[in-house]
């Protein structure tokens, strides 16, 4: 009976060493003073210290089966990028921006903090991520036809000198609830082949560019803007649509927006509507379009005040054409609407006096520029700036 005892004790003792070491790395969930507020969890029931190598070692332990990854209220510091590669069916599910993954090390530039390349059917919700000023936070990129159904719902980033989240040759995927302030380059950037993107109901605050769109047929909505400091929404793509964004752009005057929103030159078939951007102190466009093809219904632009006002509340340049601008107005602006071609249709726009825009700059610009457009509405008349004159050509 002695000889028996003691082997029990010796058994229970090496079993004790081979759970002690294993905890290191995961252990299955077997009693109820195990914390879940602690460790990293999944939904195949086993448990991970919260390190960065363990979080990447849960989300790969599911590529087979697919399942979930629960992080806990946790500040984790990441040694290097967490680089995810064709991941399939894994929800990784947070406790909001409490969950937080730092930074921990000197990113390059283009690196982004967590990547996930050639993965569909992702989930990443209800994370944070901090950086230290280097590189990109959170990036889906690979193949078009490998990287798509991916999902990014109310994930934080900020202190990041590149983009806040980044897509590339991604398709059908959301970007919704998430907030993002302090960015280099842009809140959130659509890539060259993002497509079928929908982001919606997103906060950016202090970005160099809020949203940058590269790609095409993307949906925008539901967007709040605070203090970009060069442009709110850049649209370098073709038929993306852009709706019910309100943006507030002053910062206390130390930056100047130079654009409210920018399409940039021969950008196509792009369509924005109930549109509120104000307080654009000294900005020098409200919406600038260098494109053709877009359409612009319910916008309203507001320079911040008479001593520092939006230069031009609309300004349509010289490859700008057939582009049609409905049911918008200007408040606070030195030029309300300024065209310089005249295949730009302007219906139902009206300025700060309530001056209605028939075709063309109907109250004549302050400071007008050469090729500028003004029809004159006592008489009728269209007149265009040669830069010294206005020449009558009806």
């Amino acid at each position: 009976m002695k000889i028996e005892r003691k082997l029990i004790v010796i058994g229970l003792a090496l079993l004790l060493t081979a759970i002690g070491s294993a905890w290191g790395a995961y252990r299955t969930i077997t009693s109820t003073n195990d914390n879940y507020t602690t460790f990293i969890r999944t939904s195949t029931g086993n448990i991970y210290n919260a390190t960065g190598a363990n979080l990447q070692t849960a989300i790969w332990s599911l590529n087979s089966t697919g399942g979930t990854v629960y992080l806990p209220i946790m500040t984790l510091t990441l040694t290097s990028q967490l680089l995810l590669s064709n991941i399939r069916e894994v929800s990784i599910i947070g406790c909001g921006k409490n969950t937080s993954i730092q930074q921990g090390y000197v990113g390059s530039a283009s690196a982004s903090l967590m990547k996930f390349s050639n993965c569909r059917n992702i989930i990443l919700r209800d994370v944070g991520l901090v950086g230290n000023g280097a590189g990109n936070g959170l990036e889906f990129n690979g193949s078009i036809i490998y990287s798509w159904a991916n999902t990014i719902d109310g994930v934080y980033a900020w202190s990041f000198n590149g983009d806040g989240i980044v897509i590339n040759n991604t398709q059908t995927s959301k970007i919704q609830n998430c907030f993002i302030g302090t960015t280099g380059k842009a809140g959130i950037n659509l890539s060259v082949n993002s497509a079928h993107i929908e982001v919606t109901n997103c906060y950016f605050e202090n970005e160099n560019n809020a949203v940058y769109i590269s790609g095409t047929m993307n949906n925008i909505k539901g967007l709040h803007m605070m203090a970009p400091q060069r442009c709110g929404i850049v649209i370098n793509g073709y038929y993306n649509t852009v709706s019910n964004v309100i943006g507030d752009f002053y910062n206390g005057g130390t930056n100047r927006p130079t654009y409210g929103i920018e399409i940039k030159t021969g950008k196509y078939r792009n369509t924005f509507s109930d549109i509120i951007i104000s307080d654009l102190y000294d900005a020098t466009y409200g919406i600038y379009c260098n494109g053709y093809y877009n359409s612009f219904s319910n916008c309203m632009i507001q320079g911040y005040s008479a001593g520092h006002p939006c230069v031009n509340g609309y300004y349509f340049d010289t490859t700008s054409e057939e582009n049609s601008i409905v049911n918008s107005n200007a408040i606070t602006c030195t030029n309300f609407f300024v065209s310089l071609k005249t295949s730009n249709v302007f219906q139902n726009c009206f300025d700060s006096t309530g001056n209605p825009m028939n075709t063309m700059q109907v109250k004549a610009p302050t400071t007008p520029i050469a090729g500028s457009y003004y029809l004159n509405a006592t008489t009728g008349e269209l007149g265009i700036y040669t830069g010294t004159t206005w020449v009558w050509v009806s």
